[in-house]
């Protein structure tokens, strides 16, 4: 508690009397962290624990080993509720995965990381070289940690203070009397006699800001070469790079000169008074670049691709440049990304009308598909209709035989014993003889009456009943008057000399038909 408090207490000192911009330094070398073994976990109960010289290890928990074997200009930071004990080989427990030696071995990490900063406050958000302690800076490490920092002796970085712990160093002569300690030594790693940092203790207090310095040289060149492996790929097309980025990013930038009368803190005003009714999403990042020019960066989240800030930058480069005189700027130029359709319209729709919509769509498949199967289901079935079924071609002969007065065709004839797949037409009433058709030049139609004294087969039957030709043209009617007038039993004749007639007007209309011709 007591460490978390002092933190707490340097941090509010450095921000109300130096008024600086604070990074603090976040990769630790605590004995807690797997990282910082040589194996990748932390020791177990039946290890021998080994440190290296020049070390600082910071311990917060209550840790038992074997054995621990300290080195002679190291140091072993015992926090609040710390607590170191031994092991006897008797007691102590074989794990899994345990070699029996652990070796702490913690990497130094860069100081040129921008990944290893984070602004205070945490919200502040700034460009990838803006994040590492620039020249009014103040370089901050927390005591509730251990930590291992590579100086760089190529690139020489400039600071305006340097606070360790509840310590500030703001003059070169402090810092480096700070780092011939043991704890500095053990702190701090570099070559050469000195380390290449300058520490000023130059506050800003330009009010139209001040440069970071980070923005372009061999600093630059530092920080990227670290950086860009870690960039994510830009989800927009033709990302812009903002003077002080490594990294492409979506979104906007608005470069400007400014003249006599120029606040940035004015700038910065004006920005949050449009905060209030623009996109939320959307970062906004004010700086002063090392060529004297102040920018405006807008970026947005990744998965709106830009489309928020593009359209913020839009609304803001229109403002000022309705403004330009009160806030005392000029020579305003805007650079956007190219945003897609599907980005635009994104913008429209916050995140909860969009899983709305996404939910929407997933129900009204649902529900038509259950519905079609449904219908699938319980699809009706209809009655087959079939068409009345004509009567056996056994009863049509046998009704035709007793029109003529023989009713002796049953007896004859079996009800059913001709085939029924002999189809045609029904004749009408009186139209039930045949007559020899001069058209085809047919044979005389046999005796129908004969026919009464066959009593053959089916096939035969079949054969004699499809020789008779029906010729609708010339087929003779017979009159109710005329069938009642014949007597019982004198069908035969009459048959018979209907044919005799039938056969000499035939003949005649063949002789009036060849002496026409």
């Amino acid at each position: 508690m007591f460490v978390r408090l002092a933190v707490a207490l340097t941090f509010s000192c450095l921000t109300s009397q130096l008024q600086a911009t604070v990074k603090q330094w976040t990769p630790n070398t605590n004995y807690e962290n797997p990282a910082s073994w040589r194996d990748g976990h932390l020791p177990c109960s039946s290890d021998s624990v080994v440190f290296p010289s020049r070390v600082t290890v910071l311990l917060q928990s209550k840790v038992k080993v074997m054995k621990w074997v300290l080195p002679a200009d190291g140091e072993i930071i015992l926090g609040s509720g710390a607590e170191m004990s031994l092991f006897d080989a008797d007691s102590a427990a074989e794990e899994a995965g345990c070699s029996g030696r652990s070796v702490y071995q913690a990497a130094a990490g860069d100081w040129w990381d921008a990944d290893s900063w984070l602004p205070l406050p945490p919200a502040a958000e700034l460009l990838d070289t803006e994040y590492v302690p620039c020249l009014h800076d103040d370089a901050f490490f927390p005591s509730n940690i251990s930590y291992k920092v590579a100086l760089d002796a190529d690139v020489e970085s400039q600071i305006s203070t340097v606070s360790i712990g509840n310590r500030a160093y703001r003059s070169q002569q402090e810092f480096l009397q700070y780092l011939n300690t043991t704890r500095g030594l053990a702190d701090f790693v570099y070559k050469g006699a000195a380390p290449n940092a300058r520490v000023t203790g130059v506050d800003c207090k330009d009010e139209t800001g001040c440069a970071c310095g980070h923005d372009l040289g061999t600093t630059f060149d530092k920080i990227c070469s670290l950086k860009m492996p870690n960039c994510r790929p830009a989800r927009c097309a033709a990302a812009i790079t903002p003077v002080g980025s490594c990294c492409p990013l979506c979104g906007a930038s608005i470069e400007m000169n400014y003249e006599r009368g120029f606040r940035i803190a004015k700038l910065r005003d004006a920005l949050a008074s449009q905060d209030a009714t623009l996109q939320p999403v959307v970062t906004t990042i004010v700086s002063k670049r090392s060529d004297g020019k102040i920018q405006v960066v807008f970026k947005d989240d990744d998965d709106l691709a830009g489309a928020a800030s593009v359209a913020k930058g839009r609304s803001f480069f229109a403002y000022l440049h309705s403004n330009k005189v009160q806030l005392g700027i000029s020579h305003v130029l805007v650079t956007e990304c190219e945003v897609s359709t599907r980005s635009e319209a994104l913008t429209s729709l916050s995140t909860g009308a969009v899983t709305g919509v996404v939910f929407g769509v997933i129900l009204i498949i649902f529900v038509a598909v259950t519905v079609a199967v449904v219908m699938l289901r319980c699809r009706p079935s209809f009655p087959t209709i079939s068409a009345p079924s004509r009567p056996p071609i056994s009863m049509r002969m046998r009704d035709l035989f007793r029109k003529n007065g023989d009713d002796d065709m049953e007896s004859v004839i079996a009800p059913g014993s001709i085939s029924a797949q002999v189809q045609y037409d029904e004749p009408a009433v009186g139209t039930y003889r045949g007559f020899d058709n001069p058209m085809y030049d047919s044979p005389p139609l046999p005796d129908i009456t004969s026919m009464t004294n066959l009593n053959r087969g089916r096939s035969e039957m079949v054969e004699t009943m499809v020789e008779i030709k029906l010729n609708p043209i010339f087929e003779s009617h017979i009159s109710k008057e005329e069938e009642e007038a014949v007597p019982a039993g004198g069908g035969e004749g009459r048959r018979a000399e209907k044919v005799v007639e039938e056969e000499e007007e035939g003949k005649k209309e063949r002789e009036e038909d060849e002496s026409y011709a």
